[in-house]
């Protein structure tokens, strides 16, 4: 069944439906894949939906007057003719409905009056106020007949005070497996015209559903929880009405969610030793008591958690198998999507599951493909309103709040965040707590939906169309430099949700449209490109091309290329800024694309320069590419001449200086002027030189170092990465041949750190210390600049204040850190030269299962650096508080003392 299609079959020929008769429809809550709103009223209620069970289909209606009124004859047409398995099905109509069977009878259908359901049918039309033969309804459902029902549930309700209505409405029995339920809520009346794509129903349900009951049931006893600290979890997005969480840590991460599904109820965990260790013995016993709702069935547990068994509670009955629907519980791990069909049935028709597994080892499998809709667990668990992300979570300490069942409305669930903010939007009201502290978990979620594409499933459809909706009414906020904005504002939120916006979405180039105004930029004619894929580490492949904000640029690949880890990347500035609290630019800016299939259209709405992502260990060679739609960036790696006549002035706001081993990013602004680039490349190829000697590795990188301007970045003046990200006011530095030399120590500091290596580091103290030896190295052999002149706190008389007072101060290795630990090295360099580091780094890479732990790794490092310049340094590690073991001096014992030793002349 397509949804699209199928909503647009019920709603054909129907101008308009008047609901404004005596009856009074009641709202419809609607969840999973199949589930979709035929009428939505102006606040978002739903009041006729459809659906898919099985092979067969149903349509609800909010009240079963509708059934027999004359407004509706075409839309029950529709429906009768949507539901029939076969030209042929003959139609039983509840007599209830009996001025219908003329009407249908004059259509050609073939009709029957009854009061019960019978096997013969095709289709049944009934009123949702009796479940006798809701067993034998849903079988006829999963067979492939069709069921039409229609009432409301807000009499009943206050007939039956104290009742469920989600849970106990006879109605609810029946339309629950397919995702649709009565609720009590009045619908607002009116006459609603259709739209023309699904229409959007409302983010939250006004239905009274408190989980605060099943949170004591399922957290009882239990004040926290330690996470195992075997395997890393993954984390969730709980996304769905009746989805809520359990357990979260203080960024809003979830660890554990549960969820009410058709009649069934299910838990998911994010690592399976969540569930599967003596230590979580409590919490299992909790969570399997909650799922087998007092039915007191036997427990199946697939084989890959057999550990569970060992440690249920006496009295309990289980069995490892795969799944059976003899059972109560089934629980089993999120790796395969082999049985998720037959489970997906098994919750819905009452059963209880317990799922459990991370994805983020999956991802890094599978780079390129999204997690949310690949993963093969969520293929079943979207549909229950909870999804595994593909990012590794390391929740410190492992020991986590769980949701108090008491203040549970205070626990962040991203729909009904999400529903908090946009009843802001239309206020001054500044946002306050709990939901500043969930807005950036919220933007970040919201994002990540969005950018799912049009899989033909209404699990995200509800939720990215009132995304959409929101962008579309408020628009894009400006930010700037001179125009900044809060964090944690509604206009960040905006920005943050709009990086989602891909061209897989339905109506995305209409969506765009009115969301950015048209762009001048010169389009340049096809490119044709030669793009290296042999790469041992993930690379970005620069094309020379830019794609503005909101302009659709097609990438032709050959087949060679298609579904072979390869991406598409639009924009440099990898850098999220969610967490700041002042923005001077949208906290995302970058898109990818997964290469998978020959023509790619590629487009973002922020703009930026096209990257190919080439994978690592991927050995495609050279391919090529052409371009269409985009613009020309200036690049240069070639003549003075070209770069001066034609390069220099292509329109692209961004540009890059490429030589070997480095590439700079810049604004095109920053470089048009620049006569002799050659100048600016020529240096830098001799500091990536110095760089790459002192780091004792081969003279060209297999992937070379990038550094990118940006207006703002996540952390620091500059950070290490790739890219290295630096500000603005860098960017002079940088490319000016005149400013190198004097101003590049923070550049040199961050190409450092690329070069560390955990193996000889020691942090915390190392971290912002031996960076700064390359810093030095390249002042001093490419710049012949003297350390004293390179660096302020270089200077001879500063040097030697730090070391007196660090010894003066016990020589704690707590206070080793930055300059002081520096200064260390700066001795052993300044007593035997560079060479032993340059030897020394080289023989680390050959050295396997060093320890990761600081005392094992500085007595290695004391020991081997001892070996290299034949002295026994001991004692001068000593001085400086390193935790040398007993051992090291006999092991050194036959080297001579270093007598040059500079730690006498303070410690004598």
């Amino acid at each position: 069944m397509n949804p699209s299609e199928s909503y647009k079959f019920l709603v054909k020929n129907i101008k308009s439906l008047n609901f404004i008769d005596e009856a009074m429809p009641c709202d419809l809550l609607l969840y999973g894949d199949s589930a979709f709103p035929v009428i939505v009223n102006p606040i978002g209620q739903v009041l006729i939906a459809a659906s898919q069970y099985g092979k067969g289909r149903m349509v609800v209606m909010g009240h079963e007057n509708y059934v027999a009124s004359p407004n509706f004859k075409q839309f029950i047409e529709n429906a009768i003719e949507w539901l029939k398995p076969s030209a042929d099905s003959l139609v039983g109509i509840h007599k209830t409905f009996s001025s219908v069977v003329p009407i249908l009878s004059e259509k050609g259908h073939k009709v029957e009056p009854t009061y019960e359901f019978y096997d013969k049918f095709g289709v049944y039309c009934m009123h949702a106020y009796d479940d006798r033969q809701s067993k034998e309804l849903i079988a006829a459902l999963k067979e492939g007949k069709g069921l039409l029902i229609a009432g409301q549930a807000w009499y009943w309700a206050t007939k039956n005070e104290g009742k469920n209505v989600a849970l106990d409405y006879p109605g609810n029995n029946v339309t629950a497996v397919a995702g649709i339920h009565f609720l009590s809520d009045y619908g607002q009346k009116g006459v609603y015209e259709p739209t023309p794509q699904i229409p959007i129903s409302t983010l939250m349900s006004k239905y009274k559903w408190d989980p605060s009951k099943d949170l004591q049931q399922l957290l009882k006893g239990l004040t926290e929880v330690r996470l195992p600290e075997s395997g890393s979890p993954s984390h969730l997005i709980v996304h769905g009405q009746r989805a809520f969480p359990l357990i979260l840590d203080d960024s809003d991460k979830t660890y554990l969610a549960a969820a009410y599904y058709g009649k069934g109820r299910v838990v998911v965990a994010t690592h399976e030793h969540q569930i599967s260790q003596d230590s979580q013995k409590q919490l299992v016993s909790n969570l399997l008591s909650w799922l087998d709702a007092g039915k007191g069935g036997k427990i199946g547990i697939h084989w890959n958690l057999k550990e569970m068994q060992q440690f249920l509670e006496e009295g309990l009955e289980s069995q490892l198998s795969s799944i059976n629907k003899t059972f109560s519980v089934y629980c089993c791990t999120s790796y395969t999507d082999k049985d998720a069909e037959n489970i997906l049935e098994f919750v819905a028709e009452g059963g209880g599951l317990l799922i459990a597994g991370q994805a983020w080892y999956w991802a890094s499998l599978n780079p390129g493909k999204d997690a949310l809709i690949d993963y093969p667990g969520n293929k079943l668990i979207n549909q229950f309103g909870i999804s595994i992300l593909g990012a590794s979570a390391y929740p410190s300490p492992r020991k986590i709040s769980i949701l108090n069942s008491e203040d549970w409305a205070k626990g962040y669930q991203s729909r009904k965040a999400l529903h908090q903010i946009m009843m802001l939007m239309d206020t001054s009201q500044e946002i306050k707590e709990p939901l500043a502290s969930w807005m950036r978990k919220l933007s970040e979620d919201c994002a990540t939906i969005l950018a799912v594409g049009d899989q033909g499933k209404q699990a995200f459809y509800q939720y990215q169309g009132a995304l959409i909706n929101t962008l579309l009414k408020y628009g894009l906020p400006e930010v700037g430099v001179d125009r900044p904005i809060k964090g944690r504002s509604k206009e960040a939120f905006l920005l943050r949700i709009a990086a989602g916006l891909r061209n897989s979405l339905p109506n995305f180039e209409t969506i765009i449209t009115k969301l950015i105004s048209g762009t001048s930029l010169p389009v340049s004619p096809p490119q044709k490109l030669q793009i290296n894929c042999a790469s041992k580490a993930n690379t970005w492949q620069s094309t020379g091309l830019y794609v503005p904000p909101g302009k659709t640029s097609t990438l032709t690949f050959p087949e060679s290329a298609i579904n072979v880890g390869l991406q598409v990347q639009i924009g440099c500035h990898t850098d999220n800024l969610s967490h700041h609290t002042e923005l001077r630019r949208a906290p995302v800016v970058v898109q990818k694309y997964v290469v998978d299939k020959v023509l790619l259209p590629v487009s973002t709405v922020f703009g930026g320069l096209l990257y190919v992502i080439v994978p690592e260990r991927c050995d495609l060679g050279n391919i090529q590419i052409s371009v269409q739609d985009a613009v020309l960036a200036p690049y240069c790696e070639t003549s003075d001449s070209s770069w001066v006549e034609t390069i220099s002035d292509y329109p692209s706001p961004w540009a890059e200086l490429e030589t070997k081993n480095i590439i700079l990013t810049v604004p095109s602004s920053s470089v048009r002027d620049l006569e002799r680039p050659s100048e600016t490349l020529v240096v830098w190829a001799l500091i990536m030189q110095a760089v790459l000697k002192l780091s004792a590795v081969p003279p060209v990188l297999e992937r070379k170092e990038r550094i990118v301007a940006d207006t703002q970045i996540s952390n620091g003046w500059m950070h290490s990465g790739y890219p290295i990200m630096c500000h603005l006011k860098s960017v002079e530095d940088l490319v000016n041949i005149m400013n190198i030399k004097p101003d590049i120590w923070g550049a040199l500091h961050e190409l450092g750190h690329n070069r560390e290596i955990r193996e000889w580091s020691f942090p915390p103290h190392t971290n912002e210390a031996l960076c700064n030896l390359w810093s030095v190295y390249v002042y001093e052999n490419v710049f012949k600049i003297p350390r004293e002149q390179a660096h302020g706190d270089l200077k001879p008389h500063v040097r030697e204040e730090r070391i007196w007072k660090y010894l003066k101060d016990g020589a704690l290795l707590d206070n080793w850190n930055t300059w002081v630990c520096l200064e260390t090295y700066l001795q052993l360099q300044e007593g035997f030269g560079w060479e032993p580091f340059i030897n020394l780094f080289s023989d680390y890479r050959n050295i396997k299962d060093i320890k990761n732990d600081n005392t094992f790794k500085m007595n290695l490092w004391a020991q081997l650096f001892s070996q290299q310049v034949e002295r026994n340094l001991v004692s001068f590690f000593k001085a400086w508080g390193w935790p040398i073991e007993k051992d090291l001096n006999e092991k050194l014992s036959s080297l001579p003392d270093w007598q040059e030793n500079p730690m006498k002349k303070f410690t004598l």
